[in-house]
């Protein structure tokens, strides 16, 4: 009895070792990827070109559209709001309103959502200040009851 429990024993062994071989072999000879694939979506495509290429097929080139990066809002700029929206952003279970304010030099504009739902929203044409970590935060309003500050969303 021990003599085939032994011989088990040796047979399991040697294909252990036998698969842990094949294994190393295989993963030794597997070429390695060093390039990232780039996916692009088809959105992203802007246009498609005919390579010019001798082959009996067309290749198509897609290219791809790159933003250039906006500079940083300055902080201290004014911003007056624009528009309101009511309750437009949600988080978790709050609704926040949402304002688009114009800055008074460049006219660019922006999004932001308010900090505190609530406190009262401000009138069209109030005056905002950017702070540098992107508050708005309203230039003059009543002391009992403070206008609404607001985050930055997009711009």
């Amino acid at each position: 009895m021990e003599s085939i429990d032994k011989r088990y024993f040796v047979i399991g062994l040697a294909v252990l070792l036998i698969v842990v071989i094949l294994s190393l072999i295989f993963f030794a000879t597997r070429p390695v990827r060093t390039e990232s694939t780039v996916s692009v979506r088809p959105a992203q495509l802007v246009s498609t070109q005919i390579a010019q290429t001798p082959q009996a097929t067309p290749t198509l080139v897609a290219t791809q559209v790159v933003e250039p990066a906006k500079p940083p809002l300055a902080a201290g700029s004014i911003w007056v709001v624009y528009q309101i929206v009511y309750q437009a952003h949600h988080i978790e279970t709050f609704s926040y309103d949402v304002a688009t304010f114009t800055n008074i030099e460049t006219r660019e504009t922006l999004t932001a959502h308010c900090a505190e739902p609530s406190w009262p929203s401000p009138p069209l044409g109030t005056k905002y200040r950017l702070n540098s970590i992107g508050v708005l935060i309203p230039l003059t309003e009543n002391a009992n009851r403070p206008y609404q500050r607001f985050i930055l969303l997009e711009y």
